[in-house]
């Protein structure tokens, strides 16, 4: 391809690359790399057409990917998917595939993993070509992922280098003060210690890390071959020839542009966080240092050969090696308050360098404890406290879990331990950083000192016993509802038992009340009977007067006896009250071919003491046998009305009726009134019977409802 051809090719995908497809383009078919990355993610999905004659330039047959260059752009072409989407028929082998090969590639276009990507159904190899020049590009051009399947050419100094799990060599490359990962896709037999601290120009092919949104997050080159790496300055023989500096004056001012090569500094160690990382002191002024190194103990004198890393707003040091030079002497911590570490920079700017610095020294600090916590799958245990209102970590390397009680929330302590600062930039104007917060991290279980235990009564044993407290209290309060049902269930029975027995010792007494007063009255009738006997032939009109009134006297022994027996079989008003027995009784009144009875009952009927609702029932009766003995009514109507304020009985016929002042004017006594007055007084009741001659009579028992109205039985 002449310069020429070139050219147009170039400004023709310039043109497609700036020109949005439309749905009427889908059918046109892609023939450079440039229309082809110049799709968006959802365009590359729709499987386009695409023709294409391009050189390989890298090739991975582990993971059926390789990358082909027109030219202009480089691409990656996918022939595992193909495989796997079944699109792929043809036969490529390796022979045919190599380093220089140019194709002819038929197929559709892919969204890829981030860029678009080639789906072959056809390739034949048709020539070789040399491979394209690799383009020198900035870490700024690397970062947003544009230069992505290109062959590009990086410099910069190695920091750290391994031989990964299957041989290969990798590298971490600082270029432009950004670290980039490095991974050799053949073993180059170099030994990773000779390239660190090497300044380096490597050839290859950027592959952005992506996350799950496809969105680059990291860089990764990948160098194809040991030809594709070129040594710029060699490290120097041994790690500890590097440039020394006091441990202050890491990050200093400088002259010399040698920022990211390796230092080497001293101090004495402090903390070690074994295989991790340690902290060295020396003097008030201490640094991280970022190590595997093993071989170094709290109180050696060490020397070490590491990179300066600024990415934590302070210096520390990265990848580095320590040697032991002998033992050391660290300064006794000071006691320091939360303040004094949060101390801002800002106040700091225009200060002397040689202002106390607290940075990764020894410090004591008072505080209490608020939550432990042991992290089992870090070896680590945490002491969280409150100092100040400020809340901090100090953290214990630990191998097991510590004796429980050792240290408990609510304990005032000192913590001894190493300063460990975070930082935060300062506003827009103002340049630097503040201290944001801190941590500590402490030696030996020796470095908390309790100064006072923690009460007994800790919020957690509080919350214990008001647990306690509660289930005892619902345990009780259970108790007391089954005890309650259990007594109102006992109560009950006793009640029913009671009654039975009342009602039992009534009836008896009532039976003995009614043999001596049938017996008495009966004896009244005999001796009427035999007075008259005795005079009539002296007197006739004395004896008929005599037997006369020996037979009312008879008639109502009689009905008193039949109303007596008939209260002693009833069991209604006992079951189911007032109500019940007015209605049983007018339904035996109407079955004997009597007056209509009928009962009527208004208001909310509730249940009366047991000697009340007795007389009541005894002035029905005796009303009704009244009006049937007497009145010669058709109809006799029982009402019953039930008010807040008081209980009416009223019995009211439509017979004959008498004319007012009969019953008291009345020469002949009258039993059942006299009866009914004395009901009425028992209960304090007003007792009223109105006569209408040709009307008939009502008779109406008022009961005020008040607490005098007795709730025991009582005698009728």
């Amino acid at each position: 391809m002449n310069i020429f051809s070139r050219i147009f090719a170039g400004c023709l995908s310039v043109i497609l690359m700036c020109t949005p497809l439309r749905a009427d383009d889908e059918s046109r078919v892609l023939t450079s790399v440039a229309e082809i990355r110049g799709l968006s993610g959802e365009e590359a999905a729709k499987g386009l057409p695409v023709q294409l004659r391009a050189t390989v330039t890298f090739l991975n047959y582990g993971d059926g990917w390789f990358k082909v260059h027109d030219g202009e752009e480089g691409i990656s072409v996918g022939l595992e998917i193909a495989k796997k989407r079944g699109i792929w028929t043809g036969r490529f082998a390796r022979t045919e595939n190599t380093l220089g090969a140019v194709l002819e590639i038929e197929g559709i276009t892919g969204p890829g993993s981030y860029s678009p990507v080639i789906i072959p159904t056809r390739i034949r190899r048709v020539g070789t070509a040399p491979l394209p020049e690799a383009r020198r590009v900035s870490m700024e051009q690397l970062i947003s992922g544009s230069e992505v399947s290109q062959r590009v050419e990086v410099e910069g100094v190695v920091w750290g280098a391994k031989r990964m799990a299957d041989g290969r060599l990798g590298l971490d490359l600082m270029v432009e003060g950004h670290l980039c990962e490095v991974e050799f896709m053949r073993d180059t037999g170099i030994e990773p210690n000779q390239l660190v601290d090497a300044r380096v120009r490597l050839r290859g092919f950027s592959r952005p890390i992506t996350n799950f949104r496809s969105e680059a997050v990291r860089i990764r080159l990948t160098v194809p071959s040991i030809e594709d790496l070129e040594v710029l300055r060699k490290p120097p023989p041994d790690a500890f020839d590097s440039p020394r500096v006091p441990l202050k004056d890491l990050l200093s001012f400088s002259r010399v542009p040698d920022r990211f090569y390796r230092k080497v500094t001293r101090g004495v160690v402090n903390f070690v966080m074994p295989g991790e990382f340690f902290f060295l002191q020396e003097g008030t002024a201490g640094v991280r240092v970022e190590s595997t190194s093993t071989n170094v103990q709290v109180g050696d004198l060490v020397e070490v050969a590491g990179f300066v890393d600024n990415s934590r707003s302070i210096a520390q040091l990265t990848d580095a090696v320590a040697r032991r030079v002998g033992k050391g002497t660290l300064p006794a911590a000071e006691l320091v308050t939360v303040n004094e570490l949060l101390l801002p920079a800002i106040a700091r700017l225009s200060s002397p360098i040689s202002e106390k610095d607290y940075a990764g020294g020894l410090v004591r600090l008072r505080g209490l404890i608020t939550e432990v916590e042991w992290r089992e799958h870090e070896a680590l245990l945490n002491l969280f406290l409150v100092s100040e209102g400020h809340r901090f970590r100090a953290s214990l390397p630990s191998p097991r879990e510590p004796a429980a009680g050792l240290w408990s929330v609510g304990s005032e302590v000192e913590v001894t331990g190493v300063c460990d600062l975070e930082f935060k930039l300062i506003g827009a104007g103002v340049p630097g950083t503040i201290v944001s917060d801190f941590s500590l991290w402490l030696r030996t279980p020796q470095d908390v000192r309790v100064l006072r235990a923690a009460p007994w009564w800790t919020s957690a044993r509080l919350g214990l016993l008001l647990a306690g407290t509660c289930v005892v209290l619902a345990l009780v309060l259970g108790w007391v509802g089954l005890l309650r049902r259990q007594v109102a269930r006992q109560m009950g029975l006793i009640g029913e038992q009671l009654r039975g027995e009342a009602v039992s010792d009534e009836r008896n007494r009532l039976a003995r009340d009614l043999h001596d007063s049938l017996e008495q009255q009966l004896a009244g009738v005999a001796l009427q009977l035999d007075g008259a006997e005795e005079i009539i032939t002296e007197d006739p009109a004395a004896a008929s007067q005599a037997v006369s009134l020996a037979r009312r006297m008879l008639r109502h022994t009689r009905l008193e006896a039949r109303r007596s027996v008939w209260d002693l079989r009833s069991q209604v008003l006992e079951m189911q009250g007032l109500p019940a027995a007015l209605q049983a009784l007018a339904e035996g009144i109407s079955a004997r071919s009597g007056p209509v009875v009928a009962v009527q009952v208004t208001g909310e009927y509730r249940e009366l003491p047991a000697g009340v609702e007795f007389q009541l029932l005894r002035v029905a009766q005796e009303s009704l046998a009244n009006a049937i003995k007497h009145s010669g009514a058709k109809r006799i109507v029982i009402s019953l009305e039930i008010t807040p304020e008081a209980i009416r009985l009223r019995i009211s016929d439509d017979g004959l009726g008498f004319a007012p002042g009969a019953l008291t004017h009345s020469e002949s006594p009258h039993f059942g009134v006299l009866g009914m007055q004395e009901r009425a007084a028992k209960i304090g009741a007003e007792l009223s019977i109105v006569g209408t001659p040709g009307a008939g009579c009502v008779v109406t028992l008022s009961l005020p409802c008040r607490p005098a109205i007795k709730t025991q039985p009582e005698l009728p």
